[in-house]
């Protein structure tokens, strides 16, 4: 994704409990909701973003937890 126009920046979260149900959160910033959306029509990112919601065996919910920033990612 850090390819497509309009990135600009990506940062991992890592989860400060072990007992938080997401230890990995991930954010980014796009320059606009249109880049965001052209993005992530992409074929590729659907086809992934399908299988992994196939796999999943309960929806995912909001889960709150304190998190700190473990990776940087820049265009």
């Amino acid at each position: 994704m850090s390819a497509k126009p309009g990135f600009l920046d990506s940062r991992l979260h890592r989860a400060r409990s072990s007992q938080n149900r997401f230890q990995l959160v991930n954010v980014s910033h796009w320059e606009s909701e249109e880049a965001w959306e052209s993005a992530t029509a992409d074929t590729e990112f659907q086809e992934r973003t399908r299988a992994a919601r196939e796999d999943l065996q309960t929806p995912i919910t909001s889960n709150p937890g304190l998190y700190d920033v473990a990776a940087e990612f820049f265009a």
